[in-house]
């Protein structure tokens, strides 16, 4: 379920119940397989700002 929040949020999607309504389950394992290989954007933030240095 985490994933699929977390999905719906990259999408900026509120509906997320519609939005797994609107894909198949290929689909939706097949942006699982995508979001293994690539961070979500704001974990990927998040790992840009802690390797900043003042």
């Amino acid at each position: 379920m985490q994933f699929v929040m977390r999905l719906a949020r990259e999408f900026r999607r509120a509906d997320w119940r519609r939005m797994l309504s609107e894909m198949s389950a290929t689909e939706l394992g097949e942006w699982g397989d995508y979001f293994r290989m690539q961070s979500f954007s704001d974990v990927w933030m998040d790992a840009q700002f802690a390797s900043l240095k003042a």
